[in-house]
């Protein structure tokens, strides 16, 4: 037993809208009970905020545009794992109809 492994993170289908972000997230390594997510206005800053999140999946709903850098972390009741690699996700300003 011990500390989560590195942790892994994924962009799902956007949901219903432009500006909704949905991330699955998981650990390569060990078990992970809860994570904490780190996202950044330039890569490996947090400068947006630091989340913590119960569960494997993040659902972001109206946010705002622009280009934000995810870094996740598995934590369990021993401890903190390794971060993610950087994960880049855009947020569109705004979107077409045809």
């Amino acid at each position: 037993s011990g500390p989560p492994g590195i942790g892994l993170a994924s962009r799902e289908a956007s949901g219903n809208g432009a500006h909704d972000v949905r991330l699955r997230l998981a650990t390569w390594g060990g078990c992970a009970s809860s994570f904490l997510v780190e996202v950044g206005t330039s890569p490996g800053t947090a400068n947006v905020g630091t989340f913590p999140l119960p569960g494997g999946v993040l659902a972001a709903s109206a946010v705002p545009a622009g280009n934000y850098y995810v870094r996740v972390r598995g934590q369990n009741q021993f401890g903190v794992g390794a971060h993610s690699a950087v994960l880049p996700v855009s947020v569109p300003a705004c979107t077409t109809r045809s």
